[in-house]
């Protein structure tokens, strides 16, 4: 349970930084270049959740100190800067968002909405982007410039002498690509995390049901200017490609929310939802659509998020 005055400090805070020295170390794995090395670098945020889902928030940001000064320590400020704000300060802010809870009419626990989390979690993702490109237009010559020069370089350093524009021209798709990899990484990695922890019954949070994930409206509006920002041409066309990726992931989640509640009541419903599964990540957009129709129909399975938002 998250610390009380009172209570074992010594132990909270030994568990905490234990937690931030494995993370730490998972995060440095990166230097071993191998696939299993990134399959570990993959999993640091999985330590930060545990403790911050079983904890607190607080031991969060503990352990997220803890493995940022290891960072520091190994490699340099610049990694251990990284850490932070990939994961220390994101998985605080969820966790601690998770864990809040209210009591309805009947005395009974409600938790903070799923949709809610998901939400969040674009903020932060945009919020991340925004600022890179705030820097990048304030020390240099734009975010979209240093892109298609990286472009170069890297069509340089592979000897590519022919279609070199056409790399370029995939410049503005490496924004939008690496948030919705961060989001899709904190995501399986809280998933697993709140999971585990079930498991062994150390999770505060009870289990949470996807089928019940609603989004509240002003994302709609925001996902759809982002669209419609996209087809502008230069920067500001980057802006809206990423952003609107970014807003596609709360609603593709949705989407599937939506799949699980149809399938609910499905004899072997765990083998129904293993080829389903493969078919939404090969066709994206009809679940993305999916979720919208969910939002503007007021459509789902379940009713716990409407009750808590």
């Amino acid at each position: 349970a998250p610390y009380r005055p009172g209570g074992p400090m010594a132990r909270y805070i030994l568990i905490a930084v234990a937690a931030g020295l494995l993370s730490g170390c998972l995060h440095l794995s990166l230097a071993l270049g191998s696939m299993g090395g990134i399959i570990l670098v993959y999993l640091t945020p999985v330590p930060l959740f545990i403790v911050g889902l079983s904890m607190g928030a607080q031991a969060a940001l503990i352990a997220g100190g803890t493995g940022a000064l290891v960072d520091i320590l190994v490699d340099g400020p610049a990694l251990g800067a990284s850490y932070i704000a990939m994961f220390t300060i994101p998985v605080a802010l969820l966790c601690r968002q998770a864990l809040l809870w209210r009591q309805d009419s009947s005395g009974g626990q409600v938790w903070y909405p799923l949709g809610n989390l998901a939400t969040l979690l674009a903020a932060l993702a945009a919020a991340g982007f925004l600022l890179m490109t705030v820097v990048a237009a304030l020390v240099g010559e734009g975010l979209l410039a240093e892109l298609e020069q990286k472009m170069r370089d890297l069509a340089a350093a592979m000897q590519v002498k022919e279609n070199v524009e056409q790399m370029v021209a995939m410049a503005p798709l490496v924004p939008p690509m690496i948030c919705v990899s961060w989001m899709l990484m904190i995501i399986f990695n809280g998933a697993l995390a709140q999971g585990t922890l079930q498991r062994f019954k150390r999770s505060i949070r009870p289990k949470a049901d996807i089928a019940e994930l609603s989004l509240p409206l002003p994302l709609l509006a925001v996902f759809v200017a982002a669209v419609a920002l996209a087809f502008l041409p230069g920067t500001a066309g980057l802006i809206g490609k990423t952003l609107a990726a970014i807003g596609a992931v709360p609603y593709f989640l949705a989407g599937l929310g939506v799949i699980h509640g149809w399938v609910r009541a499905w004899p072997g419903r765990v083998f129904v939802l293993v080829p389903i599964y493969i078919l939404t990540f090969l066709f994206v957009w009809p679940v993305i659509g999916l979720g919208v129709w969910q939002q503007l129909s007021g459509s789902r399975s379940g009713g716990a998020d409407r009750e808590e938002d």
